[in-house]
C-alpha cells in the first residue's frame, strides 16, 4: 500500500474498510474521518475519499460524541449532515450517540432532544464500554440495507464487463454468469439498481 505523506495538515485522510457479517449477509463496514466546517478550499480534496464512501454506502451511521458540549455537538452534526446531503447518498443516516456511559440520563435526554432539533432521523445512544445500545444500532442499520433485487442481462463485451464492475462496486452481487450474454443478479439501493438497468439498456444492440 502506498500512502501519500507530506508536511501539510490533512495530507492523508484515508478510510478503513473491514468485512463483517450481518444476519448471515456479508457487509463492508467503512470507518471514515469526520468533517470540518468552513474547511479551507485547498483542503477540500483531502476529504474526497470519505465523501465518495458516503455516496456509495447503503447505510450511514453518524457517530456523535454525546459528551461534547451542546454547541459543539450541534455544529458537528449539522456539518456532517450537510456533507451527506451534498454527497447525494440517497440514504437516511442513523445518528449514534457514542460514549453514553460518560453522561447521566438527564444529559443523555438533553442530547437526544438537541439531535431531534437538527434532524428527525433515527437516534441511538451507544457505549463501546458496556455494549449498551449496540443491538438497537444494529437493528437500525439492518433496516436500511438494500432490499431490491434485480437481474441485469446484456450481450457480452466491454460494456457488459463495465456494468459487472460497477455492480461489484455499488451493490451486492448475488450471481453472475458469462457466455454470449452476461447476466448479473444484484441486491442494492433502488437508485443504484436503476442505474445498472439503464447502463445495460444503453449497451450495444444485439447483432
Amino acid at each position: 500500500v502506498t500512502v501519500s505523506v507530506a508536511d501539510r495538515l490533512f495530507e492523508t485522510l484515508e478510510t478503513t474498510t473491514r468485512r463483517a457479517t450481518l444476519d448471515g449477509r456479508e457487509a463492508l463496514v467503512t470507518d471514515t474521518v469526520g468533517f470540518v466546517d468552513d474547511l479551507p478550499h485547498d483542503l477540500v480534496a483531502s476529504f474526497s475519499p470519505t465523501v465518495e464512501e458516503v455516496a456509495a454506502a447503503d447505510a450511514v451511521v453518524l457517530a456523535v460524541d454525546v459528551s461534547d458540549p451542546p454547541a459543539t455537538l450541534r455544529r458537528k452534526l449539522a456539518t456532517t449532515l450537510d456533507v451527506v446531503e451534498d454527497a447525494e447518498a440517497g440514504v437516511d443516516p442513523v445518528v449514534a450517540l457514542t460514549k453514553a456511559d460518560l453522561v447521566d440520563e438527564a444529559t443523555l435526554a438533553d442530547r437526544r432532544e438537541l439531535v431531534g432539533s437538527v434532524t428527525d432521523t433515527t437516534t441511538v445512544a451507544v457505549s463501546a464500554v458496556d455494549g449498551a445500545g449496540l443491538d438497537r444500532l444494529v437493528t437500525a442499520v439492518r433496516g436500511r440495507l438494500p432490499t431490491e433485487r434485480a437481474t441485469v442481462e446484456m450481450p457480452a463485451g466491454d460494456e457488459a464487463m463495465a456494468v459487472v464492475s460497477r455492480a461489484y462496486d455499488r451493490c451486492r452481487v448475488l450471481d453472475v454468469s458469462y457466455g454470449d450474454r452476461v447476466r448479473v443478479e444484484v441486491a442494492g439501493r433502488p437508485s443504484v439498481v436503476a442505474e445498472l438497468r439503464g447502463a445495460a439498456e444503453d449497451g450495444p444492440a444485439e447483432e
